[in-house]
């Protein structure tokens, strides 16, 4: 049997077909959490943080909450808006209220 009838032959079989989807589906779900709370003292901490480094444009290390995940991101905070409640770094919106904890980059 020539090499090309044989390569379609022993390609594997996806017999349960969108089985693998809804799995990782599941363990996605399953790994979120809620939103962490925070101390009032805390949120004065990281708006002093926020503040000082903005006006210095020191580096930040920002961890925040979106879509039942933690997320990181390092950089130059480029935007306070405070009206509509967001920062933005690294071309990144993020809302204040989502922001779980800010500490000086390296």
């Amino acid at each position: 049997m020539p090499s090309k009838e044989r390569r379609g032959k022993w390609q594997p079989y996806d017999a349960l077909e969108g089985y693998k989807n809804s799995l990782r589906e599941a363990e996605y779900e399953k790994g979120k959490i809620s939103r962490p709370a925070l101390l009032p003292d805390k949120i004065e901490e990281m708006n002093r943080i926020l503040q000082i480094a903005y006006s210095e444009n020191r580096d930040l290390i920002i961890t925040y909450y979106r879509d039942g995940y933690l997320h990181k991101i390092e950089g130059i905070v480029e935007r306070i808006d405070q009206i509509n409640g967001k920062i933005k770094i690294r071309s990144v919106s993020i809302k204040l209220r989502d922001i779980i904890d800010i500490e000086e980059g390296r």
